[in-house]
């Protein structure tokens, strides 16, 4: 059953609480600095849970006006996304000189990478997922077209979202088996990669979008197809997109990406083998020179591919 770790300012002197918060905050979510409105009398309570490399922590404090400076994005040490859902009162942020206005169930999307300004005009609940981009990008393909958007918590696909996380951060440490958690999680991502799904801007460029990433893909493994190593999972972090999504993007096409690169290095080596200007090269050397490291495997491929061996492929297509 899982323990949460819980932090408050109760014992700390009145003097020192917001030091000590800042720290808290930083060492668990994400650097930045809080100045309450009352100082003297500030106070402030999170309890959080390391959920694989995602954590998630719920916030609640009085009001307080909370920033994340340039100086802070430079020094930080990796990319990661925070989605805050607010559970209680309200919160006015400005983020890339737009305003915005949550109420409890709404939630949105920060880029770590950018500063931002955030007001709590009350003492105020959130509940904070810190996701690193690469988990995040196995979700949501193209997160930076949705940092800033308010989701509705109060109804449609956004709504649903919203009532599931809170659900299950509510029962989560009454789950007895640790293997259930992680597909909890992923269904409470999946249902907010949805939600963004269904906007109406996220239907008309999906397709678009799509496209385009086929395209880096494919334009990738024709630039490395000789190199050996050349895998889905290294095409994938080239393109800083996990192996996951790589293999979605490509789900609309009639072989894999792993089938894509076999059959290209093959109508390469074909096309070297038919060549009469190539006739010195042997069958290895050609094999070898297009990304093969095995000339069994090559040979098995290439009969498999062209009904014919390498060589029996060379005779009949050399004068």
């Amino acid at each position: 059953m899982l323990q949460p770790q819980i932090v408050s300012t109760d014992g700390v002197p009145p003097s020192r609480r917001v030091a000590f918060w800042n720290d808290v905050i930083g060492g668990t979510l994400i650097t930045q600095v809080a100045d309450p409105a009352d100082p003297g009398h500030f106070s402030g309570r999170m309890k959080s849970l390391q959920l694989g490399d995602i954590r998630i922590a719920e916030i609640c404090a009085d009001a307080s006006r909370v920033s994340r400076t340039a100086t802070h994005v430079a020094h930080a040490s990796e990319a990661v996304w925070l989605m805050r859902f607010q559970l209680a009162g309200s919160v006015t942020a400005s983020y890339d000189n737009h305003e915005i206005h949550l109420r409890p169930g709404d939630f949105m999307l920060y880029d770590s990478t950018r500063p931002y300004r955030m007001l709590f005009h009350e003492p105020a609940a959130i509940l904070a997922l810190r996701i690193p981009q690469a988990r995040l990008l196995g979700y949501i393909g193209s997160p930076d077209r949705f940092a800033c958007r308010v989701m509705s918590g109060a109804s449609g696909a956004s709504g649903l979202a919203s009532e599931f996380l809170q659900g299950f951060w509510h029962r989560c440490t009454e789950v007895h088996s640790d293997d259930v958690i992680p597909r909890l999680m992923d269904v409470a991502l999946r249902l907010i990669a949805s939600a963004y799904a269904d906007l109406p801007q996220a239907r008309v460029e999906r397709s678009c979008v799509t496209t385009a990433h086929r395209m880096r893909i494919l334009q990738y493994i024709e630039r490395h197809l000789p190199e050996p190593d050349l895998t889905p999972t290294r095409i994938a972090a080239a393109l800083q997109m996990t192996p996951a999504y790589l293999h979605r993007i490509l789900g609309d096409e009639p072989e894999s990406a792993s089938r894509y690169i076999l059959r290209r290095r093959l109508e390469e080596c074909a096309r070297v083998l038919a060549d009469p200007s190539q006739r010195a090269r042997s069958v290895t050397e050609i094999a070898f020179a297009h990304g093969f490291n095995s000339l069994a495997h090559f040979s098995r491929a290439f009969r498999a591919h062209h009904g014919l061996t390498p060589r029996e492929y060379r005779h009949q297509h050399q004068p």
